[in-house]
């Protein structure tokens, strides 16, 4: 006899039996075709009912076949095992055996790996789309740093070139008026030394170089970096920022860059000085911590 013992819903099921001389045990073809009854589990009323049919009758002997088309259409049900009670009789004499299988879902096809496989926008999750949206400003921030536009790089480096008596010291200008006047290889070494060993002002002019060097590290032509506090939410935070007048960071993107809700981005919708509290909608699938670092560009 033969039977597989997992068939997948929706595919057929072929079972068989050999039947036998029972005194002898000589492969003999029983007085009528063998019948069957499956049963669900251990329910007792049988599931379905039928006979079997010889296979090959010109070169077999006693060897019946049937198969079945295990479907939801003839009430086979996923995970579910089902026995086979097969019953023949050879000589008048009755004979019987029994086996079972069960009913697994059916396997992916290789179209449902590839569906997962393609970005559709519904089986992957949509951080990955906010991430490559972090990319693409990162990489235009840093376009804009290597192209001399004429306020990243070109005019900064212009006034350092340029004595504008607030950078280098007045002994330098003397160069231009009184040729007479150059001091030596030595003075201009300890002028300029004097020069860079000078601390920047706590609070130095507005968009002086020494104003751009002290912002520097927290600010890259419109850029700041910042760390959540207090109990964020999903749709708003409290934050070390501070400098920025009310309102001021409205319709700017918050990228979040580590912890819990990493790789989020949302549009700001509100700005208030109090605690640096941030808003942004829609709201984020994660919740960030404090002490979570974020972008705002």
């Amino acid at each position: 006899m033969g039977c597989p013992s997992l068939v997948e819903l929706g595919s057929n099921l072929v079972f068989s039996v050999c039947t036998h001389d029972p005194t002898t045990g000589v492969l003999t073809d029983a007085d009528s075709v063998p019948s069957y009854r499956i049963y669900e589990e251990e329910t007792g009323t049988a599931h379905s009912t039928g006979s079997m049919a010889k296979l090959d009758d010109a070169n077999t002997t006693g060897f019946y076949t049937e198969l079945l088309a295990v479907t939801t259409g003839n009430s086979f049900e996923i995970n579910k095992t089902y026995s086979v009670y097969v019953t023949a009789a050879v000589g008048t004499d009755t004979g019987g055996m029994a086996y079972s299988f069960q009913v697994i879902a059916p396997v992916a096809t290789a179209a449902t790996t590839d569906e997962i496989l393609v970005d559709t926008a519904t089986t992957i999750p949509g951080t990955l789309t906010s991430i490559t949206g972090i990319l693409a400003t990162i990489d235009g921030i840093v376009d804009s740093i290597l192209v001399d536009t004429g306020t990243t790089l070109n005019t900064t480096v212009n006034s350092i070139l340029q004595d504008t008596e607030t950078t280098i010291p007045n002994t330098l200008t003397n160069l231009s008026g009184d040729i007479g006047n150059v001091p030596t290889n030595a003075e201009l070494a300890t002028a300029l030394a004097a020069s860079l060993d000078t601390a920047i002002p706590g609070s130095p002019t507005a968009d002086s170089i020494n104003d751009r060097i002290k912002n520097m590290d927290t600010k890259m032509d419109g850029v700041w970096l910042g760390t959540f506090s207090g109990t964020p939410s999903t749709t708003s935070g409290e934050s070390d920022l501070s400098g920025f007048a009310e309102d001021s960071l409205n319709s700017r993107w918050i990228y979040v860059l580590d912890g819990a809700a990493k790789g989020e981005a949302k549009p700001l919708t509100d700005y208030t000085t109090t605690l640096g509290t941030l808003t942004w909608a829609p709201a984020m699938a994660a919740t960030p911590s404090s002490g979570d670092k974020f972008m705002i560009a």
